[in-house]
């Protein structure tokens, strides 16, 4: 009955956009595209592809963190998990890598059973079930936003931002960043739809990364106050995983520290080679910690900003398209980034499609180049990756201010397009 209330009260719109595709058969064209690329791009590489030299290269750093977890023993000792490398490979490690939070443990605790190889499999398929969770995510929060079936347009912003090319990295190489977004995306998801034990799942997976999650996990906190008691839960499991950890490691504190000190100084994890305010800021001269407070306080001004909208409409955080893309593309200010940290991008990019058109239009070509940074050798620009894509999100981020600005600044009738708070608005409370 929802969804068909929901037809029937934007009837007119909805005719425009369906009149030659049939929701079904867009459903079912958007899936077959993303489940395709993401299994066809980063599942099934082998020796065949130029990326099998990065295949899995991490996930094995994460399997012998997940053999230390599943005996007893911290990852974040560097003997513990040197030994614990060197019985499992043969050799030692070539770095203390385990720089994340303890919650990890509950995304790469399923490898430690199984033999090496299975166990990578294992990993990836995993990836790729975080990719699709990511995708409905996104159709979710795109589909409520608008309170109708999604029209052509709006499928394919779902599509660009599930198939963001740091979706596929992230499984190639073996890392964590997509079960962090579609950690993130869920927890949204469960805000919106009013389901608790999504947002539980959401928050206690999206800490480990926190540098990713961090303010959208804190505006959940404070701007769903309906759902402030599955926080709490999250919250709850967060302190008992973190417990286990510190009675497997009593100088937790200590050793993560000292591991996160390690991952720092690799030459690999240089914040002057990454992407972000702070990586563009080094590159142009400056040094590392004044351009990291740079970098923390346009976060926390975004923020002020994202806030303001939040309050100035009088919507809830998932209620808040502006809102949430602000957030989410306010990602790489504070903290430099990977190349398969832009899938964080994924759920800012979908809701594009919730905006006016003129602001999609002002939005595509940055969202576009995040996607596929390859599209500027159609422009014969040539950059080096990690340049451009700071270019690109960071003018994601500053068109989305301008708009976010001048829509505060402007009437009312130039609101994001939500038609669902007024249809639950003109309804009767119970």
């Amino acid at each position: 009955m929802r969804w068909l209330n929901g037809t029937m009260a934007s009837m007119k719109p909805s005719l425009s956009s369906h009149r030659f595709v049939p929701q079904y058969i867009l459903a079912l064209i958007a899936i077959c595209l993303v489940a395709g690329s993401v299994y066809y791009s980063g599942v099934y590489k082998d020796a065949r592809f130029v990326e099998a030299r990065s295949k899995d290269i991490d996930t094995r750093y994460f399997y012998v963190a997940a053999k230390c977890w599943a005996t007893g023993k911290s990852p974040y000792e560097p003997l513990t998990y040197d030994t614990m490398f060197q019985s499992t490979f043969g050799i030692h490690t070539p770095a203390q890598f385990v720089a994340y939070l303890p919650t990890l443990m509950l995304v790469v605790l399923p490898m430690a059973p199984f033999k090496w190889l299975v166990a990578a499999k294992i990993f990836s398929l995993m990836n790729f079930a975080a990719a699709m969770a990511l995708f409905w995510a996104c159709y979710t929060l795109v589909r409520e936003m608008v309170g109708e079936p999604l029209s052509s347009l709006q499928w394919f912003w779902v599509v660009i931002a599930s198939t963001i090319g740091g979706v596929t990295g992230t499984i190639v190489t073996g890392q964590t960043s997509v079960f962090v977004t579609a950690a993130c995306a869920v927890a949204l998801a469960g805000c919106r739809t009013g389901r608790a034990w999504l947002i539980v799942i959401g928050i206690v997976i999206a800490t480990s990364k926190p540098h990713l999650s961090g303010p959208v996990l804190l505006f959940i906190f404070i701007f769903e106050p309906k759902m402030r008691r599955a926080t709490w839960i999250a919250m709850g499991i967060v302190a008992g995983v973190f417990a286990y950890a510190a009675a497997v490691d009593r100088n937790l504190v200590t050793s993560y520290l000292n591991a996160m000190h390690t991952y720092a100084a690799l030459p690999i994890n240089d914040a002057s080679h990454e992407i972000g305010l702070v990586s563009l800021l080094m590159r142009y001269g400056l040094a590392h910690k004044p351009a990291q407070v740079i970098g923390m306080l346009s976060l926390l001004l975004v923020m002020a900003l994202t806030a303001w909208v939040i309050r100035r409409s009088g919507q809830t955080l998932t209620r808040s398209s502006l809102g949430m893309m602000l957030l989410i593309f306010a990602t790489g200010v504070g903290q430099p980034l990977q190349g398969y940290d832009l899938c964080a991008y994924a759920v800012g990019v979908a809701l594009i499609g919730t905006v006016d058109l003129p602001c999609q239009m002002l939005l595509a070509l940055p969202a576009l180049l995040i996607w596929r940074q390859t599209l500027l050798d159609l422009l014969h620009l040539y950059k080096s990756n990690n340049s451009s894509r700071t270019l690109s999100s960071l003018t994601l981020l500053l068109i989305t201010i301008i708009i976010a600005a001048w829509r505060l600044l402007s009437r009312p009738a130039l609101r994001v397009h939500s038609i669902d708070l007024q249809r639950e608005l003109s309804q009767p409370s119970v």
